[in-house]
């Protein structure tokens, strides 16, 4: 029956659809939520000491003669997600 099978593709793409906007909004949150934890030290006054400390991290990674030392880093936080 053929009215069946189009209403069972129908049905087909309609979750489809509905499961990639669940993964959109998942994915969403998920920036938000990286976004969040990024600002959280982002506005820390440790800042600068950061910064420099993923600079000579970059820097290292790349070859980079410049990152011939690298700062202490700050005590690592575990982020909740």
């Amino acid at each position: 029956d053929g009215a069946s099978n189009g209403d069972a593709a129908v049905d087909s793409a309609r979750v489809r659809h509905e499961e990639r906007l669940e993964q959109i909004r998942h994915m969403a949150e998920s920036i938000d939520l990286l976004y969040g934890a990024f600002l959280k030290h982002r506005l820390r006054t440790e800042w600068n000491k950061t910064r420099d400390t993923i600079r000579a991290w970059l820097r290292a990674g790349a070859g980079d003669k410049r990152a011939v030392t690298v700062p202490a880093a700050a005590p690592q936080e575990t982020i909740g997600v």
